[in-house]
């Protein structure tokens, strides 16, 4: 039985490939686009199109969150091959994901699963993944990926340097007065 697992979910940016290479397991979300709804797997509507429509459109679609189900599902899968999982998700600020973990988390209470609010979004999130998943890799202890992955995150950084605000202003994050003198 192998040691730790990794999980985290689609918004880390991760690509398949390399999470396949690297055994982390993504939790996708969903994307409510034009009214249809699209599972945030790379596959059912891929990044081009999604920026393509993203920018022909009026309104950005929604995300949503994977259920605890979901979540319990996936840990439950690995816990048949690995002692521990570590949860790495996007920052709880943004989503409802990391309560989705926890939950699930709660309902395998013999299980050993740590959830971890990444506190970032996108690849910020990824590299976290990528470290858990290097650290577990070399057989580090479940406990000393946890307290390393801790100190990595605190020197974690990102920055948001948007091309336009058109997308702020149609998801309501900015008005349209504000976008006109921020532009």
């Amino acid at each position: 039985m192998e040691s730790t697992a990794i999980v985290t979910d689609s918004t880390s940016d991760l690509p398949i490939k390399l999470a396949v290479e690297r055994n982390i397991n993504i939790v996708p979300l969903s994307v409510m686009f034009e009214g249809k709804k699209y599972i945030d797997d790379g596959k059912s509507l891929p990044l081009k199109e999604f920026y393509r429509r993203l920018k022909n459109s009026d309104k950005m679609p929604l995300a949503a969150q994977p259920s605890p189900g979901e979540f319990m599902s996936t840990y439950q899968k690995l816990l048949k091959s690995h002692k521990n999982i570590i949860s790495i998700h996007i920052s709880r600020k943004f989503s409802g994901t990391y309560n989705s973990a926890v939950i699930a988390r709660k309902q395998l209470p013999e299980a050993s699963i740590e959830v971890m609010d990444s506190e970032t979004v996108h690849m910020s999130c990824g590299f976290l993944a990528m470290e858990a998943s290097r650290m577990a890799s070399e057989g580090l202890e479940f406990d000393e990926i946890i307290k390393k992955l801790q100190d990595f995150k605190k020197k974690l950084g990102a920055y948001f340097c948007p091309l336009t605000l058109d997308n702020l202003i149609k998801g309501g994050r900015m008005n349209n007065l504000q976008g006109f003198f921020a532009n």
